[in-house]
């Protein structure tokens, strides 16, 4: 038992939280990756630019709340929002479509996709990973968030689509 106690300690809790560390590889705690989870991670997908945008979660079903000189970055996200959810709701049903706008670098434009099933993760990860976007080759890994309340902050812009 004590054994157990000891590696639950050694767990990086901001990985468990989150899908990311400052420290990456680096890091000294455990990063639990999954082989298989009905969300993913795609790091550091979606540029914003150097500002941060102010976004506010006031209910689970608005869209995006922002201040009026953010328009233009709003109107940056729509664009990609447009373009990118579309692709991966091809693969199945997309329970929460989540992109961060931290400016910390392991977070920055980190995008979660949380499907409604493994199934339609497993899909999407077969059908996206390696593929190009804006430059970049997309790189999805699995993850498992038990509570998105907890891996939120406030200076993530947040789109829940429901059927």
């Amino acid at each position: 038992m004590g054994n157990q106690e000891s590696d639950s300690l050694k767990i990086c809790q901001f990985f468990k939280r989150t899908g990311a560390c400052r420290f990456e590889n680096q890091c000294d705690r455990i990063h639990i990756r999954p082989m298989h989870s009905k969300t993913l991670i795609i790091r550091n997908m979606f540029e914003l630019g150097n500002e941060i945008m102010s976004t506010y979660l006031f209910d689970e079903n608005e869209i995006i709340e922002y201040e009026e000189n953010s328009k233009d970055k709003y109107i940056k996200y729509k664009e990609f929002y447009d373009d990118v959810f579309p692709e991966f709701s091809k693969y199945g049903k997309i329970d929460h479509f989540y992109v961060c706008n931290n400016i910390i670098p392991h977070l920055r434009g980190n995008v979660y996709i949380d499907y409604h099933t493994e199934k339609d993760a497993i899909n999407a990860l077969g059908a996206m990973n390696g593929r190009w976007y804006g430059g970049k080759q997309l790189q999805l890994e699995f993850i498992t968030i038990s509570d998105w309340k907890m891996a939120l902050c406030g200076i993530i812009i947040y789109i829940i689509y429901i059927y």
